[in-house]
C-alpha cells in the first residue's frame, strides 16, 4: 500500500515503490494503468463518498484473464473493485475503493457476441454500451430495454446487474429481467455459468449447435444469477451474459397525459398496464421532466414553471399484425379513460413534442444537472404505484415542494421504482447528502423498500433490519471466501 512520507518527493517515491511491490507477480500479459490522475478519480465520486486511491487499474480482455487477476489477488491479498462503464460521471459510491485496491476495468471487453432475432436475445460482454448494443440489434428487428436516460458510457450489463429499472413495464415480468444467463468468476477464483449458460461446451460451441442461453435459473435448483444481481461486484465478476431484447414495434405513437393529481395519473397508468397497450410508460413530475430536457439553467427554470405537476409519458405500440387498427382502439381506450379521470392527453406539453421526447429516449442522455451548474443527490426505493403519494407526504415540506420525482412501474405494474432527486448549487454536495439521508429515513419509515443501497444513505435500510447484515456476510464468505472483491460494498450493509 502507498505509505505516507515526510516530503513530497519522498512520498511519491515511497508510493511508487509500494505500488511496485503490490503488483509483484501480476500477470504480465494483462494491461495495467498507473496514471496518477486516473487513479485519483476512483478515490471519490459525486456521491460524496471518499475512499482510498487505487494501486493500479487492470484491463483483462477475456474470462481467462479475469480469472487470472482474481487468483493473483487471492495470492497477494490485494482487493479488487470491478468496473464496466468506461467513464463517469460516477455518483453512487459503488466504484470508490474502500481500501487501496486494483480496479478491474472490464470496459475493453465490449463485444456483442451473438444476436438472435427469432428468440429476441443477445449475448454481450461487460463493456457494451446501450448505443453500441442498439446498433447491433437494429438489423435483427430488436432494440435494448433501457433505463431512463443512461449516460453514454453506461455498461448495459452493469445496469441490469444492478437492477436499473427499464421503461417498458408491460414487458418486464420479473425483477431479474432482462438479464438471463451469466458466465462469472466468483471471488474464490472458480468459473461458474448459470441457467442456459451451463450447458456442456464453450459458448461458441453451444451457439453453433443452436443452443440459446435463455433460462436464467439453474443449473439444477440453484439461482446464483439472482444472488449476483444487486451485489455491486462483491461476490463475483461477470464475463458475459445473455440479455432479453425488445422487438421493435411496427407503429409507435408517443403521447403525454397530464394532471394536477398524482392519483389520477396513477389510476390511468394502472388501466393502461392492465390492457398492455403501451411500450414506454413512466411518470415524472414537472421538475424532473425539466431537468431531463433543459440545456441551460434558464431553460430549466422556464420549463419548471410551464410544465404541469404530473406527466405520464406513454408510447402506444402495435406489432406487425393490423397495427393501424390496434393503435386506433388503444388510443380510443386511453382517451376515454383519461376523460373519466379529468386527465389531459396531448402530443405536446409546454412546447415539448412527444415525438421529440421519443427521439430523445433513444439518444444519449441529456446535458444533466452538471451542465446547468447544479449538484444532485438522489434517493430511490421500491414500492407500489398507489402508495407513492403516501411516500411524498412522508417527506419534509421543502422536500415535497422541490424534489424531482420519477416513478417507473415494474413487473406489469406489480411494483414501482420511486426516485426523488434533490438539487442544489455546485458546492452544496454535503448539504444535499445530509438532506438525502434524512429523506431516506422518512421514506423507509413509510415502508419504502430499499433493495439497492447506495451512498450516502446506504446504511438506512440496514439500520431497520440489522439481523440481515450477518447473513449477508455469511453469503459473501461462501462466494468470496478471501474477501477480495469490493471490500466495503454498500450492498452488504457495511457502515460507511
Amino acid at each position: 500500500m502507498p505509505t505516507r512520507a515526510r516530503t513530497g518527493g519522498d512520498m511519491v517515491s515511497a508510493s511508487m515503490s509500494s505500488r511496485t511491490r503490490s503488483l509483484a507477480r501480476f500477470p504480465g500479459h494483462i494491461g495495467v494503468t498507473s496514471d496518477p490522475s486516473i487513479l485519483a478519480s476512483f478515490a471519490s465520486d459525486q456521491s460524496g463518498r471518499a475512499g482510498a486511491r487505487p494501486i493500479a487499474i487492470a484491463h483483462p480482455t477475456s474470462t481467462e484473464e479475469i480469472q487470472a487477476v482474481v487468483r493473483w489477488a487471492i495470492a497477494q491479498g490485494v482487493p479488487l473493485v470491478p468496473v464496466s462503464s468506461k467513464s463517469g460521471p460516477r455518483r453512487r459510491g459503488d466504484t470508490v475503493c474502500d481500501h487501496p485496491s486494483i480496479i478491474m476495468d472490464l470496459s475493453g471487453m465490449n463485444k456483442v457476441v451473438h444476436v438472435d432475432g427469432d428468440d429476441a436475445i443477445a449475448v454481450i460482454e461487460p463493456g457494451v454500451t446501450f448505443s453500441q448494443f442498439d446498433a447491433a440489434l437494429k438489423g435483427h428487428g430488436l432494440r435494448s430495454f433501457r433505463p431512463l436516460a443512461p449516460r453514454a458510457s453506461k455498461s448495459v450489463l452493469t445496469a441490469f446487474l444492478e437492477r436499473e429499472p427499464v421503461t417498458v413495464p408491460g414487458q418486464h415480468w420479473d425483477s431479474a429481467d432482462p438479464l438471463a444467463a451469466l458466465e462469472l468468476v466468483f471471488g474464490s477464483g472458480d468459473l461458474f455459468r448459470t441457467g442456459g449458460a451451463a450447458l456442456p461446451g464453450t459458448l461458441e460451441e453451444n451457439l453453433a449447435r443452436g443452443n440459446r442461453q435463455m433460462i436464467n435459473s439453474g443449473p439444477m435448483h440453484t439461482d446464483f444469477g439472482r444472488v449476483i444481481q444487486g451485489a455491486q461486484g462483491a461476490l463475483g465478476v461477470v464475463s458475459w451474459a445473455s440479455i432479453y431484447c425488445q422487438r421493435i414495434p411496427a407503429i409507435e405513437v408517443p403521447l403525454f397525459a397530464t394532471s394536477d393529481s398524482l392519483e389520477a395519473i396513477t389510476d390511468l397508468c394502472y388501466r393502461m398496464l392492465r390492457r398492455r397497450s403501451a411500450g414506454q410508460l413512466f411518470i415524472l413530475n414537472g421538475r424532473q421532466l425539466a431537468l431531463l430536457l433543459a440545456d441551460s439553467l434558464q431553460r430549466f427554470e422556464a420549463l419548471k414553471a410551464a410544465l404541469p405537476p404530473w406527466i405520464l409519458y406513454v408510447e402506444l405500440s402495435a406489432a406487425a399484425y393490423f397495427p393501424e387498427e390496434a393503435i386506433a382502439y388503444r388510443r380510443a381506450d386511453l382517451e376515454r379513460d383519461a376523460a373519466s379521470l379529468a386527465v389531459t392527453v396531448a402530443s405536446d406539453v409546454a412546447g415539448i413534442s412527444a415525438k421529440a421526447m421519443a427521439q430523445w429516449m433513444t439518444a444519449e442522455s441529456g446535458p444533466g444537472e452538471a451542465a446547468l451548474g447544479l449538484a444532485r443527490q438522489e434517493v430511490f426505493f421500491l414500492s407500489q404505484l398507489d402508495k407513492v403519494q403516501k411516500h411524498i407526504d412522508a417527506l419534509e415540506p421543502t422536500d415535497r415542494a422541490d424534489s424531482c420525482i420519477y416513478v417507473q412501474p415494474l413487473a406489469q405494474g406489480v411494483n414501482a421504482h420511486c426516485q426523488f432527486a434533490f438539487l442544489g448549487k455546485a458546492g452544496e454536495e454535503q448539504m444535499l447528502s445530509r438532506r438525502a439521508v434524512k429523506a431516506a429515513e422518512r421514506l423507509a419509515a413509510s415502508n419504502g423498500f430499499f433493495s439497492r443501497p447506495y451512498h450516502p444513505w446506504a446504511g438506512v435500510p440496514f439500520e431497520r433490519d440489522k439481523a440481515i447484515v450477518p447473513l449477508l456476510a455469511r453469503t459473501k464468505s461462501l462466494f468470496d471466501p478471501h474477501a477480495i472483491l469490493q471490500p466495503g460494498a454498500q450492498s452488504l450493509g457495511i457502515r460507511q
